[in-house]
């Protein structure tokens, strides 16, 4: 379990999915017997015709992925299937954005080298 600060100053609490307890019979009953009516919401705010809220949002599609075959060092698999938890579920994700991350630095590192061979030195734009 991690804790922090969120940008808005709020404490978040990120949790594995192995690490959050399993719910009793007798919770889960509880909850179920909850009704709609009775949740309270009032701290939830309405976004549905809030068009300024909207204005930005994009539609953002998975990027392709290519289906191959590759041989990896076991305990390099071993380690990205630990970062998982017990199923290790994930791990050739895990291994996509080590990957992507990577291959982004080294862009990024040979887009400087030619601005440099070209005269030009590297700028930070905000």
């Amino acid at each position: 379990m991690k804790k922090y600060t969120g940008p808005n100053g709020e404490r978040m609490t990120v949790m594995r999915r192995d690490e959050i307890p399993p719910i009793s019979a007798e919770r889960l009953a509880e909850i179920e017997a909850i009704r709609d009516e009775d949740i309270d919401l009032s701290d939830i705010p309405d976004m549905s015709d809030n068009d300024e809220f909207w204005k930005n949002g994009v539609v953002r599609w998975p990027e392709k992925k290519e289906h191959i075959t590759i041989r990896l060092d076991t305990w390099v698999i071993d380690y990205f299937k630990r970062k998982g938890g017990p199923s290790g579920r994930g791990y050739q994700s895990r291994i996509n954005e080590a990957l992507r991350s990577f291959v982004i630095s080294q862009m990024m590192k040979e887009a400087e080298e030619k601005g440099r061979a070209e005269g030009r030195e590297p700028s930070v734009s905000r």
